[in-house]
């Protein structure tokens, strides 16, 4: 069975400003990279897509570097393709620019524009969201957003048939206090791509379905939405010089009753953990302090060991019944110093997608394509217009996103060499 993985060319800053959900505990981490590399390994053989090749794996206590595959196995393949939407626009689009919202859900792409004509201070710029479709390759909709208002945020995973909501607000200068203040609108787009317009903003407008039921990072918290109930409970730090408060955010579903949450501190990455609403509990997984959840493949969630400052290359599985956290491999890479990993798997949790950097800019950027179960991998260089840019994680697909450019790389991933 094929997968795709989008890759899109659109701004990679999104413009949240105004729409905070809860007081930030942590820095942002930043995509640069570590690695361990172990004196002693044990090396086993493993099958992927019909050639037998060699993998290094740990052993009790220590695991070894890999080198980046020489060869690729003809049965499971990367191939890409590109999605020109911007040939899409009308000729009356010039002037007209992405912006930095986007996300793709199923085949239909998600992006707002905007216009930023040279007026003076005076004039405001105008924006609209528009939506196409990649496999039918056309425009589906373009929807008008309110004058004066300015992109926000896009939510994607809500409930009730919603496609998204899309986010706006604009700055209101208040004469009686001296200081401006935020006014929201909110872009309902259903799942028949019919839409509504509605002004005003609340937390509920941001609230996720997942299992069945709705909920919300609020503050600290992850909370019930329609019961205004706590789910899972962060903590609030007693002074500033103190750094023990943690903030929960929802990170997916395991299955249909239960969800990976994860905690974040002060410059400190506290674990993650397993909310079932069937007993009504938050179970902390023990030894996931430095771990990064992906994703879920089976009965497995899969994570990437890591440091306050980026991503490493070691990943680890956690049973999802015994809470048993392994090793499961260490990445087909060798990385230096400022190279840049990252990850993502789809909700399918059909591969693992690793995309490696290496700081020398002569050097291509490299796909890779690991199979879950196997450990094997395939590998392709990102084509060079797109090396730069970064995976994102959206729905069935992984975004890379260009800035100011109006095209969508496709990679089709052949993951276990079926037809």
């Amino acid at each position: 069975m094929k997968t795709k993985l989008v890759i899109s060319a659109v701004l990679t800053m999104l413009m949240l400003s105004g729409c905070s959900k809860g007081t930030e505990l942590i820095d942002d981490i930043q995509n640069t990279t570590e690695t361990s590399a172990a004196e002693n390994a044990d090396e086993t053989e493993y099958t992927f897509g019909g050639k037998t090749e060699t993998a290094v794996t740990e052993s009790e206590t220590e695991h070894a570097e890999t080198e980046t595959p020489e060869a690729k196995s003809p049965a499971a393949s990367i191939s890409w393709k590109t999605f020109d939407y911007g040939s899409l626009n009308s000729d009356e689009d010039a002037g007209w620019r992405p912006g930095g919202n986007y996300f793709i859900k199923d085949s239909i792409f998600c992006a707002d524009y905007g216009i930023f004509p040279d007026k003076g201070d005076d004039f405001l710029p105008s924006y609209q969201l528009r939506l196409y479709d990649i496999t039918e390759n056309k425009l589906l909709e373009t929807i008008d957003i309110p004058e004066g208002f300015g992109p926000c945020e896009v939510i994607s995973e809500i409930s009730g048939g919603i496609f998204c909501k899309y986010v706006t607000y604009r700055s209101v200068y208040d004469e009686n206090s001296g200081s401006f203040n935020e006014d929201y609108s909110v872009i309902t787009v259903r799942s028949d791509l019919s839409y509504d317009i509605v002004g005003g903003y609340n937390d509920a407008d941001s609230a996720l379905e997942v299992c069945g039921h709705n909920i919300l990072e609020r503050d600290l918290d992850i909370t019930d939405t329609d019961s205004g109930s706590v789910l899972v409970a962060g903590r609030e730090a007693a002074s500033d010089d103190d750094f023990s408060g943690t903030r929960q955010t929802y990170c997916f579903p395991v299955d249909g009753n239960r969800f990976v949450y994860r905690t974040l501190g002060y410059e400190r990455l506290p674990g993650f953990g397993i909310y079932d609403f069937s007993a009504g509990q938050a179970t902390d997984i023990p030894n996931t302090n430095d771990l990064i959840p992906l994703g879920v493949h089976g009965s497995r969630i899969y994570s990437v060991k890591t440091a306050w400052d980026g991503y490493g290359t070691e990943l680890y599985t956690t049973d999802t019944e015994t809470l048993e956290t392994e090793f499961f491999m260490d990445c087909p890479i060798t990385v230096e110093a400022n190279d840049y990993v990252e990850y993502a798997i789809p909700e399918s949790g059909d591969f693992i997608a690793m995309k490696y950097q290496p700081e020398d800019g002569g050097s291509p950027a490299v796909l890779y394509s690991i199979d879950p179960d196997t450990k094997g991998y395939v590998s392709e260089n990102i084509p060079e217009d797109f090396k730069y840019y970064s995976l994102t994680r959206s729905g069935d697909a992984v975004l890379i996103n260009s800035p100011g450019s109006e095209t969508l790389l496709v990679a089709e991933i052949n993951v276990k060499g079926e037809n």
